[in-house]
């Protein structure tokens, strides 16, 4: 009877060991963050530019986000609130009853 070979011989519980897992974990890793620095690294100028826009987006945002709730009307506050909480995934809050205790008597 010939040997079998190490390679292909199965691991311990009968399953084979994954070729090249942690690399290939490296390897998307790399691809979805090293992009910006790719660029980067070929135009520094391009860097620049992505690290510029990614500070200034998400401050524009909430600086609109912020003049729209402190200037804008009752209705604009109202959808603003509601587009935070479409974004952090809260329910909608209950509508107040027509005959509650905010009404006058």
């Amino acid at each position: 009877m010939t040997p079998v070979p190490t390679a292909a011989r199965p691991a311990a519980g009968g399953l084979q060991p994954e070729r090249g897992g942690r690399w290939r974990v490296l390897g998307a890793s790399a691809g979805l963050f090293g992009g910006e620095g790719l660029a980067a690294f070929l135009h520094p100028a391009l860097g620049e530019v992505l690290a510029a826009a990614d500070a200034i987006v998400p401050l524009a945002v909430a600086l609109i986000l912020l003049t729209a709730i402190l200037r804008g009307s009752d209705r604009t506050c109202e959808r603003v609130f509601r587009l935070l909480r479409w974004i952090d995934g809260r329910p909608e809050p209950t509508a107040p009853r027509a005959g509650g205790r905010d009404q006058p008597t």
